[in-house]
């Protein structure tokens, strides 16, 4: 067994809550990050940076812990409509958390 997971970051509530729902889903369909990233084609690095609440996931790493898992759970929770809103989620303005081209270009080939 790992070390235990460092506590979710809430500094933006709406991206920590995000972290922990993720956590709960992992935890509920009883797989490690390892096993996580084989089914998702991520890297467990990728997906341990989704379930910490410092920065904002991109939206397809969502969707694919969500079907790997086999809930919406993520995005019912996150409120109306089908996924989280990602502004609210990314927090104040020059945080290196919102997505686009560069937190893609952090995690191609993950």
């Amino acid at each position: 067994m790992g070390r235990p997971e460092n506590p979710v970051d809430f500094t933006v509530p709406a991206r920590g809550k995000l972290a922990e729902l993720l956590r709960a889903v992992r935890h509920e369909a009883g797989l490690t990050y390892d096993e996580l990233a084989v089914r998702t084609g991520r890297s467990p690095a990728t997906l341990k940076r989704a379930c910490g609440g410092k920065k904002v996931p991109e939206e397809k790493v969502v969707d694919i812990v969500q079907e790997c898992v086999g809930t919406r759970r993520v995005a019912e929770a996150a409120g109306p409509g089908s996924r989280p809103a990602w502004p609210t989620v990314a927090g104040t303005a020059g945080t290196s958390a919102t997505p686009g081209p560069t937190s893609t270009a952090r995690t191609a080939g993950n």
